[in-house]
């Protein structure tokens, strides 16, 4: 199987992923771990809603009100079905 990576190296790889500047390697690690964390792929899920919002930001760079509430909403929405940091 590979060497499993930490959770510090997937934050990394996953900021990296999002960039495309992640080798097919780095990209099958990050798989792995995120297969087996479930905190990591919380995370992964959350970055690519905010992601998603920015993507959508005005020329100024400002939020909008309405993609503001958007990622509030989206994160809250992920935390109710079952996707939140508490221990169980």
């Amino acid at each position: 199987m590979g060497k499993t990576i930490t959770c510090k190296q997937a934050v990394d790889y996953i900021s990296k992923k999002e960039d495309g500047k992640l080798s097919a390697g780095q990209r099958f690690r990050l798989w792995q771990h995120l297969a087996i964390c479930r905190i990591c792929r919380i995370f992964y899920q959350q970055n690519k809603i905010i992601r998603t919002a920015f993507s959508n930001q005005s020329a100024e760079g400002e939020l909008s009100d309405h993609d503001k509430e958007r990622i509030i909403q989206s994160v809250l929405h992920n935390e109710q079905n079952g996707s939140s940091f508490e221990k169980k």
